[in-house]
């Protein structure tokens, strides 16, 4: 979004200010307190939108939609709208939604926000699984430190632009 004043950046080969439709196809981002669903459209619908967005042939998608409802045990959402959803459904109806187009880098801000303890595990095994079973890279920030333990190995601290620490998570009890 915003144009470096200096330096260079390459996200999965591709520089995000000349080659941004290119570099789309190989991220994507969730944010906690925004959807990327429809409010007002069937969850199989959203997909079906984001499908489209993401040129997934029709084929490759209905296998997709198939599988992630599998994965993430939501076939009984799919005809719900997003805004009928509660705040855990629709969380885990997003996660899934990211995972669509079978990013190579997923950032997730505050993915566990305002969810009750058993779906941030729910959430948090999602992310990790997502991690694993693609080999897909996960940036995340969080203010929830729970988060971060359970989720990352490695931890970058940033005060007003600034890194203050980065570090593997294992050894961040030595830093303070």
């Amino acid at each position: 979004i915003l144009f470096p004043t200096s330096g260079e950046v390459n996200v999965c080969g591709y520089n995000p200010w000349d080659e941004r439709k290119e570099m789309t196809y190989h991220i994507a981002t969730m944010f906690g307190q925004k959807s990327s669903l429809i409010s007002h459209l069937p969850i199989i619908e959203s997909y079906r939108l984001l499908g489209a967005i993401y040129d997934i042939p029709k084929d490759v998608l209905n296998e997709r939609i198939k599988e992630i409802t599998e994965f993430f045990d939501i076939s009984h959402l799919m005809d719900k709208s997003a805004s009928s959803l509660s705040l855990g459904q629709r969380m885990i109806c997003e996660v899934a939604a990211v995972t669509l187009h079978r990013p190579d880098v997923i950032f997730f801000d505050e993915p566990t926000i305002g969810l009750d303890i058993v779906v941030k595990k729910k959430v948090r095994d999602m992310i990790l699984t997502l991690n694993k079973k693609y080999n897909t890279t996960i940036f995340i920030t969080s203010h929830d430190i729970s988060d971060i333990e359970k989720l990352c190995s490695r931890i970058i601290l940033i005060n007003h632009g600034k890194v203050m620490l980065d570090s593997e998570l294992k050894d961040i009890e030595h830093v303070f």
